[in-house]
Formats: structure tokens, sequence, C-alpha cells
């Protein structure tokens, strides 16, 4: 019996040889959740809030957005899938923009 529950933890769960994502996994990059490039570093005004900062990303995904939906690109292509990026991006801006405005 102990050498079935040994088994079964050696198949889940913790850091070892094989373990998360495969290689070129993009997911989290595609869902925006917990991705580094979901709030990129901008060099902004000290006299910009937060709120600003995020309104200021907003505009320049909306921009590229505008020009990734121009090409009108068909499902499962990487312009498609970028766009899918840039769009859970910017409501994550927004979620942002209004949880600060709430606060104040």
């Amino acid at each position: 019996m102990a050498s079935t529950i040994n088994n079964q933890q050696s198949r889940w769960g913790g850091k070892r040889k094989g373990s998360g994502a495969p290689m070129g996994n993009t997911n989290a990059m595609k869902h925006g959740e917990r991705s580094r490039q979901a709030f990129f570093p901008m060099v902004v005004p000290e006299y910009f809030t937060a709120i600003d900062s995020n309104r200021a990303r907003n505009l320049i995904l909306a921009k590229r957005w505008a020009e990734l939906h121009a090409m009108t690109p068909p499902p499962r292509t990487e312009h498609y899938r970028e766009m899918m990026l840039i769009n859970g991006l910017m409501g994550k801006h927004t979620d942002r923009i209004i949880a600060q405005t709430i606060k104040r």
C-alpha cells in the first residue's frame, strides 16, 4: 500500500525534471493571467497617476489591436492569438482602473 502512495506522489506536483508546462507553452501569456507582459513597464511622467498609466497602456494596446483587426486574421493564427492576448490585457487594465477609481 505504501508503495502505491509513493508512486502516486511521484507522478503529481512538485519541482522535478519534466514537470510544468511544455516548452513553448504560452497559455499564461495568451490569457494575461500573471503575465509579465500584462502590466508592462512604461516610462511615464512623474505626475501621472496609476490610473493615467493604465489608461496610457490601454491606448497603446488599442492601437496595436486596431492594426491587427484591420488584417482580419483567421482563428488559430499568431495574429489572432495576439489580438486575444491584447483583448485580455486591456480588460485587466480596465479592471485595475475601476478598482483604483473606487478606492478614491
